[in-house]
Parts: structure tokens; C-alpha cells; sequence
């Protein structure tokens, strides 16, 4: 019994010591506020329609989403009547899939591609 307790606790001790550490997103706490002043643009939009940009088939974590929005209201920041905002294909790096035919509160950041959000920066509003 001793010696069965003992080979069960190595086990479960190697498992832990060889497990890979998991990756997460973590949003930091800000208010709708500090979100509107760091953002290059802001606005309400349904999602149209997305595309699959610089995949790589080799590693699943690299490529973007690209979102097509019909823009209803501008809040901040040059926003056309259709924007398209990039974001992360990986949950685990702040990743957001919007859904097409959905409303959203979008704080966009500008890079070089163009605007780009994350899931810290985007308020779902409903079909």
C-alpha cells in the first residue's frame, strides 16, 4: 500500500514538473475611459463579414482575422461607413472572433495593416 501511494505521488509529481505552462489572455482592469483615451479609433458596427489574413499552415498561431464592419456610429478616430479591424487568430494572445451579422462596441488601435482590437477592447452587443 505504502509503496503504491509513493509511485502515485512521483507520477503525479512528474506530470506537473513536465507540463507545458498554459498561455491566457489577461485583461487589465481599465475604465470605459482610460479604453477611449488609448485608442486610435471608436465605434459601433455589425460584423459583415472576415477573412483569414497571413496564415501560416506550419503554425496555427500565426495570421489574423480581418472583420468587415457597417459602421453606425463614430465615436473617435477616422472610421469610415465600412472599417475593417484586424485581430489575433489565438484566444491565448488576446484573440477575438467577432460574429458575423453582430453588434459590437470596437476600440481599435492603429498598426500597420491597419486597426487592430483584442478581446480587452471589444463590448458585444447581440445580434
Amino acid at each position: 500500500m505504502k509503496r503504491t501511494l509513493t509511485a502515485l505521488l512521483i507520477s503525479a509529481g512528474l506530470l506537473f514538473a513536465v507540463a507545458a505552462p498554459a498561455q491566457a489572455c489577461s485583461c487589465p482592469p481599465v475604465s470605459e475611459q482610460e479604453k477611449f483615451d488609448s485608442a486610435t479609433a471608436v465605434f459601433t458596427g455589425r460584423a459583415l463579414d472576415e477573412q483569414d489574413v497571413d496564415t501560416d499552415p506550419d503554425n496555427w498561431q500565426k495570421g489574423y482575422y480581418a472583420t468587415r464592419f457597417a459602421v453606425t456610429e463614430k465615436r473617435k478616430g477616422a472610421v469610415g461607413d465600412l472599417t475593417t479591424v484586424f485581430t489575433q487568430r489565438t484566444e491565448s494572445l488576446c484573440g477575438w472572433r467577432f460574429v458575423v451579422g453582430h453588434r459590437y462596441e470596437v476600440y481599435a488601435f492603429a498598426e500597420e495593416k491597419g486597426l487592430h482590437t483584442n478581446s480587452c477592447s471589444v463590448i458585444p452587443l447581440g445580434a
